[in-house]
């Protein structure tokens, strides 16, 4: 195998609820992710030896050395302990930091792909652990459940049965902003701790779009 073609699905938090911010700086939180069609496509193929990253599309991802793709790709070498040579092509539709996990989504395509491209010399489990550690959505892209419920961080996950197909609006202003300081401004505007520890989303009302408070188009 020369060549591996994967989609990188943007999602929608069908439900989130921020809890209070941990020890470390973090948000802990309760949400529900949706993979929706709008996606991305990142092929990656053996090259000479090194990683190089082309982007195409018109959403900028700013400095290649920065982006989650080159980030996981050095991370599969540090697992492996040999260096790659591989050429990645990422053609971006989803608007970067605009809440929808692109640069997430990117990360578990490129590790899915190498992964595959090199033989599955790594488990998925180990998979999941390694894409925590690039960001706290990148586990859900590679948890294989278009549906899944999620806390602490996001990171912990109980994947759920797929929700019936329903078309959904996602509108973007045009206006990007980190998630850093998305939660810069919760905190900002909070006036109470908030953090209990139960899951306020009854997992048996998450099998129906009537249970997960979202109305279909």
């Amino acid at each position: 195998m020369d060549r591996v073609r994967i989609t990188a699905p943007a999602k929608v938090n069908l439900r989130l609820r921020v809890l209070a911010r941990e020890a470390s700086g973090y948000h802990s939180l309760e949400t529900v992710f949706c993979a929706i069609s709008l996606a991305d496509t990142l092929t990656v193929r053996r090259s000479e030896p090194g990683i190089r990253l082309i982007v195409e599309g018109a959403v900028d991802t700013g400095p290649p050395e920065r982006n989650l793709v080159v980030r996981a790709a050095e991370r599969m070498e540090q697992e492996l302990g040999s260096g790659l040579g591989v050429e990645i092509h990422l053609h971006k539709q989803i608007p970067a930091a605009a809440g929808l996990g692109g640069g997430s989504s990117d990360a578990a395509a490129c590790l899915r792909a190498l992964n595959a491209l090199l033989g599955e010399p790594i488990a998925p489990e180990r998979l999941l652990q390694m894409g925590a550690e690039l960001g706290s959505d990148v586990p859900f892209f590679l948890c294989g459940s278009p549906l899944a419920l999620a806390w602490g961080r996001g990171e912990r996950l109980l994947p759920l049965p797929p929700l019936p197909e329903r078309c959904v609006l996602v509108a973007y202003p045009g206006e990007p902003i980190s998630t850093a300081d998305a939660f810069a401004r919760v905190a900002e505007r909070r006036v109470d701790s908030a953090g209990p520890e139960a899951f306020s989303f009854p997992l048996n009302a998450l099998g129906s779009w009537d249970g997960t408070g979202t109305r279909g188009m």
